[in-house]
């Protein structure tokens, strides 16, 4: 078995690269439903519009650029986002989605625990994804 470790990750957001500790990504469909009388009573179905979901989570460096940790996005703006999960082994196999819409920061203090920001965002037209 050939497994990937996680820390060999990376994030880029516009060409930047992010110290982040987390990221996700939930590709979906729309379901489009074509049942008829037709069909000897079994469903039938056509996919539908694709999108996906983006999360990116990291913790608030003051050490490294402010502007790029948290990312200097704001909610309603587009953004370029390149994420790699084993970017050490296969630098060229990456999720790339040209254009994002952020839908949300959030800023999460805990009293014990280190300042984290979350980037969430939805996909805005085509988008590829690696190769498995």
């Amino acid at each position: 078995m050939a497994f990937h470790a996680g820390y060999n990750a990376q994030v880029q957001i516009d060409d930047v690269v992010f110290c982040a500790i987390r990221w996700s990504v939930n590709e979906s469909v729309e379901d489009l439903d074509t049942t008829n009388f037709c069909g000897d009573g079994y469903a039938t179905r056509i996919r539908g519009i694709r999108q996906a979901e983006i999360t990116i989570e990291m913790n608030w460096d003051e050490t490294n650029n402010f502007n790029m940790t948290p990312p200097n996005a704001q909610v309603g703006e587009k953004v370029n986002i390149e994420l790699f999960p084993d970017f050490d082994s296969n630098p060229t196999d990456q999720y790339s989605f040209t254009s994002v819409l952020v839908t949300g920061i959030n800023f999460d203090v805990d009293v014990r625990g280190l300042v984290k920001t979350t980037l969430t965002g939805m996909s805005d037209g085509s988008y590829s994804i690696p190769v498995v």
